[in-house]
This record gives structure tokens, sequence and C-alpha cells, in this order.
């Protein structure tokens, strides 16, 4: 049957050959939309490895003129106000009877736009790490607020203020700088005076992403200075909280702020907002742009299938027109119309498949090559260049959108060539 079907093909050789370069370049387009979209899907259903249910980053704001004022009353420094206020407010939160975890941090957490790096090396290597390593610096309570589970050891406590130590994770393949997490005994960081600052490795958490679309990135978590809290409200340091279960979501917000807001009336200090985790979240995939790549790329897609449909219509129309006597006669000696259109359909998917294996060549040249990058088209971030699971995934996406697309646009055209009447065919032939 096959080889049957390879002679009518070289047969009709020289339209066939515009087909295929039809196509070839179909499978090609189709591929690099079905590439971002299956790609960023696989991201998307791993886990991220945290959790902001229930979870809200509670800011605040200072008061400069209060500044001033205190500074001169009590003869202290700005730094030694905020730091014995900011703790004062942080316990007043803590002791909310709405709240079940409190926790704060220095620039770091879950969906946040920027984040602290440090030039970071592993065990006794002499050359840092490649690729992001976000520096965490986080109260104990951290992991409880946002149920960052432990792999490994136990997080510190604020009785480890003297140590340094620190708890870490592991990229996609569970390695940090070469080595797998469970033989990382020590990070090392270079500090303004090109010196070794060396914490040792307590705890293993599980592997952490960004946001939802992005690869496992490392993270070395630090306990967090309580001198740091002379920046709340400053923007650099935030407290976060996780409230009880059973809580209303929608009235917490305006009941803690206004239960609260005398409370949070601290010296300089006042509190700004409550904000809910999932507001962040999306603020922060706005920000990404994710909405308007998976938009464009949809729209594309959708747009470039319903045209492939009707453009493979409209060729195998004119070319079932041309093969009408052909057609008669095949009829005339037998040919029943389903086998007529299964030969249709069998040329479509011949042809298809052909274009297929030099469009996945193309496609993956073009892919390694970063050219639609170069032009701005939004195009997965690959860890490793040679993702042949992807490539797998991708080449089959493609095919079968391909043939189901060519083969629904071709048996209508065939359908209507069959009904044609064989003594018809036969006295035009």
């Amino acid at each position: 049957m096959i080889r049957h079907l390879f002679k009518i093909i070289w047969a009709e050789r020289q339209i066939n050959f515009w087909i295929l370069i039809e196509l070839m370049l179909i499978f090609c387009i189709i591929w690099f939309c079905s590439d971002y979209l299956t790609f960023m899907f696989r991201r998307y259903i791993k886990p991220v490895g945290f959790d902001i249910e229930n979870t809200y980053m509670i800011e605040f704001s200072q008061n400069e003129r209060k500044v001033a004022e205190l500074m001169n009353e009590t003869g202290k420094t700005r730094d030694e106000l905020a730091i014995d206020f900011g703790w004062i407010a942080y316990d007043r939160i803590k002791n909310n009877a709405s709240i079940d975890k409190i926790a704060v941090s220095n620039n770091a957490f879950p969906y946040n736009t920027g984040m602290n790096m440090s030039e970071t090396f592993v065990n006794d290597d002499t050359i840092p790490v490649k690729g992001t390593v976000a520096d965490r610096s986080v109260s104990p309570e951290y992991f409880d607020v946002f149920k960052i589970k432990f792999e490994e050891g136990q997080a510190f406590a604020w009785s480890d203020s003297e140590r340094k130590i620190a708890i870490i994770n592991g990229d996609e393949r569970d390695y940090i700088g070469g080595h797998h997490v469970n033989d990382v005994d020590k990070i090392v960081y270079k500090n303004r005076a090109e010196e070794d600052v060396i914490y040792n490795v307590v705890g293993i958490v599980n592997k952490i992403k960004r946001d939802p679309f992005y690869p496992y990135e490392n993270e070395v978590y630090t306990l967090f200075d309580r001198n740091m809290m002379k920046y709340l409200g400053l923007g650099s340091v935030n407290i976060f909280v996780r409230i009880k279960e059973g809580i209303d979501k929608d009235a917490f917000i305006e009941t803690f702020s206004k239960d609260m807001s005398d409370q949070l009336s601290i010296g300089p200090l006042y509190l700004k907002k409550v904000t809910p985790f999932d507001i962040i979240k999306k603020k922060y995939m706005l920000w990404e742009n994710y909405d308007n790549n998976f938009k464009s790329i949809g729209a594309i897609s959708l747009f470039l299938l319903i045209n492939i449909f009707l453009g493979i219509i409209g060729t195998f129309w004119f070319r079932t027109r041309e093969r009408r006597n052909e057609i008669g006669l095949r009829m005339a000696i037998g040919a029943s119309k389903r086998s007529m259109i299964g030969i249709f359909i069998g040329e479509t998917l011949l042809l298809g498949t052909i274009a297929s294996v030099f469009g996945f060549i193309i496609s993956l040249n073009v892919g390694m090559a970063d050219v639609l990058k170069d032009i701005g088209v939004p195009v997965p971030e690959r860890l490793v260049q040679k993702d042949w699971l992807q490539y797998v995934i991708n080449l089959c996406v493609t095919f079968f959108i391909l043939v189901v697309v060519s083969s629904l646009a071709v048996w209508y055209p065939a359908n209507q060539a069959s009904e044609t009447q064989p003594a018809i065919a036969l006295r035009d032939e």
C-alpha cells in the first residue's frame, strides 16, 4: 500500500513538490508555537515548592518627622529606634488572634521581582556557582509561613544567631555548583573585602521555583540578622503572616487593619498596607509578561490552524479536481468510494510524514541557533540546549496537529471528488 502511494506521489511529483514545501513550512510554524506552549505547560505542572494560600505581606512606612523628634527626645540613633519599634510591631502582629505563623525577611519572598544575589562557592571550590543563586535572609518561621518542606535537617532558630549556618536547595537536577545537594557541607561567600564568609549547611529544603513557569533555582537561606529590622518601613524588610484556618480571607484585611491600626502606629512606624499573596503573584505574572506571551502565541496558533485548514482545503480541492478522470477510471474498475478517500488521505499522511522529517531538522537547527530569540519571538528558556524529551514531545504534538488538520482538510474535497460518476469521467477522458 505504501509503495503504491509512493508511486502515485511520484507520478504527481510536480504539484506534490509544492505541497511538500507548504507542509514543511506549516510544520515549522506549528513547531515553534507548540514548543513554547508545551514547554511552559511542562514547567507549570511541576510544584513551585511553596504555598501562598492564606498568606499576606504586611508593609510599614516611617514618619520622618517623628523619627527626628524621637531621636532628639531619646538620644537614640535612627537605626536603634527602628530596631526597637520594629520588633514591638512584630510581636504585636504575632499575638493577633487571626495569625497562625509570622516571619520576616530581607527582600526574600515568593513572587518577588527582585532578589539578593552573591558570588557563591560550594565546599572548597575555587570557581563560583554558575547561574542564579538567591541569597535569602529569613527568620526561622519563614519555612512554616510558606510551607516549605525539609528533606534533610531542620530550620535554624533565633538562638543560632552566633553561628554561620545555612539551608540550601537544589536546582532541576538537585545540584548546586556541580555538587549534589546531599554532598554540600558549606557555602562560601566573598564579602566586600574579598574575604571568605563560610556558612555550614544544616538543612536541605525542597526545590523551589521563582514562579510556575520558571525552572528550579538554587537558594541559600541564612538567619535573618535582628538588626536588619531597622529597614522595616523602608522597603527591603517586610513581615509575612499565615492566617489561621477558618478565618474569613475576604474580611481579614479590613478587620486586621481596623483592629491593629492603632497598635501598629508605634513611634515613627505606621501600618501602610496588608496585601494577599494572590495579588502579589498576579502583579508579578503581569510584570513577567507571561499573559501577553500566551495570548500572542495562542492567537497566532489559532489563526495559523484556521488558515492552514483553509489553505490545505484549497490546495487539495484543486488537486482532486485535476484528478477527476483518474478517480473515475479507478471507480470504473471497481474501486469503492471509501478506498478513494483512503488513497487521498494516505497520500496526505505520507506527504505530511516526509514534510515532518525535513521540518524537524530545520526547526531543530533554527531553535539551536537562537534565531527566533534574536528577532524577539518569545521562546522558552531551557537549562540545557539539548532537551531531548521536549523535542520528542514537541515532534509528536506537531506531527499530530499537522496530520489531523491535513486529513480533515483533504477529506471534504476527496469526498466530493469520489462522487464523480465513472461514465462522466470516462467520457471526459
